[in-house]
């Protein structure tokens, strides 16, 4: 029992089981300490907040510039799919602008036409044409001249619609 002029320090410990305690004991003794003075450490190291690891500061230079890098070749890669896909657009447009061309309809211009009615600059927009791509609107045009004259679009005030 501890003096009373140590009772506003005291606190009292229950562990598991004896062989805990003495387990414990034994630890602080190969310690050299007491078992107070041992238990303090343990807590005392627990309730250590741990520093978060240091921010290199050339490593941090380095993932800009990658990032920076890939970024730019994200850029670049995008505008190359923009390029391949305007020069698809323009052969499989040119199919139909020429005389006695035998294409195959823009499968994105058909399904525009099947959803509904759909007005000309809808339809172009729809389809990503450019409104100074003359060829491209050339050869929806010509597609479209050839769907109304085969009977499977109609041209009423709402746009163009899919006969039925």
């Amino acid at each position: 029992m501890a003096l009373k002029k140590y009772n506003e320090r005291l606190i009292e410990l229950y562990v598991g089981s004896s062989e805990q305690k003495k387990k414990i004991q034994d630890a602080a003794r190969a310690n050299g300490s007491t078992t107070s003075k041992y238990i303090l450490s343990i807590i005392n190291e627990a309730g250590q907040e741990k520093k978060p690891a240091a921010i290199n500061p050339t490593e941090v230079q380095d993932l800009k510039e990658e990032n920076s890098h890939l970024a730019e070749e994200l850029r670049d890669s995008e505008r190359r799919v923009a390029s391949l896909e305007a020069e698809l657009r323009r052969m499989r447009n040119k199919e139909h602008i020429e005389p006695h061309g035998r294409a195959a309809y823009d499968p994105a211009l058909l399904q525009a036409l099947v959803d509904g009615p759909i007005h000309d600059h809808q339809l172009l927009d729809a389809l990503g044409i450019d409104l100074q791509d003359y060829e491209a609107i050339r050869a929806v045009s010509a597609q479209l001249q050839s769907l109304e004259v085969t009977g499977l679009i109609k041209k009423i005030s709402r746009g163009w619609v899919w006969q039925k």
